[in-house]
C-alpha cells in the first residue's frame, strides 16, 4: 500500500512539473510573438529548469536568442533540442542561424536533414537554394528553389527567373 501511494504521488508530480513547464512556454510563446524576447528567454529557461528534456522549450529559446542576436547562444539551444528530439523545424532554425553566420555548408546540412524528415519542407528547400547560391552552386540553388515553388514557396520562382534562366 505504502508502495502504490509512493508510485501515485510521484506520477502526480510528473504531471504537475509538466503542466508547470507547458505553462512557461506559453506565456514564452506569448512574449515572443510580442517581440518581447528577453522575456520570452526568461520563461523558456524556467520550463527548461523545471523539465531539462523539453526540446520544445529550447527550440523556442533558441528563436528568441536569434532574435536578439544570440546566435552562438541560439546554436547551442537548437543542438540540444535535437540531441533531445530531432524535429524538422529544429534542424531549420539552427540551418538559419548557420546561414546568418556565414556558415553555408552547415546551413546546406541542416537544411538537407530538415528536409530529410519532412519532405515537402517548402521553406528548406527555399533556404538550403540560397545557401547554394551563396557558395556559387547555383544548379543546386535552382534544383531547390524549383522544389520550393513546387511545394508552395510561390517567391521561388523570382529566384529561378532571376538566376536560373
Amino acid at each position: 500500500m505504502k508502495t502504490l501511494l509512493l508510485l501515485a504521488i510521484f506520477i502526480l508530480t510528473q504531471i504537475a512539473s509538466c503542466n508547470v513547464d507547458d505553462q512557461h512556454v506559453r506565456r514564452g510563446d506569448d512574449k515572443y510573438s510580442r517581440g518581447d524576447f528577453e522575456g520570452a528567454i526568461i520563461d523558456y529557461t524556467n520550463a527548461i529548469d523545471i523539465n531539462p528534456g523539453n526540446a520544445v522549450a529550447y527550440n523556442n529559446r533558441g528563436n528568441a536568442r536569434k532574435g536578439l542576436e544570440l546566435y552562438r547562444e541560439a546554436i547551442a539551444d537548437y543542438s540540444r533540442a535535437v540531441e533531445i528530439k530531432p524535429m524538422a523545424v529544429t534542424y531549420y532554425n539552427r540551418g538559419t542561424v548557420k546561414y546568418k553566420l556565414g556558415d553555408y555548408r552547415g546551413a546546406i546540412e541542416d537544411f538537407s536533414t530538415s528536409i530529410d524528415m519532412q519532405s515537402e519542407y517548402a521553406k528548406a528547400y527555399m533556404t538550403r537554394g540560397n545557401a547554394h547560391f551563396a557558395i556559387s552552386d547555383t544548379d543546386n540553388a535552382c534544383w531547390d528553389w524549383s522544389r520550393a515553388g513546387n511545394y508552395g514557396y510561390h517567391d521561388a520562382y523570382d529566384l529561378i527567373n532571376k538566376h536560373c534562366n
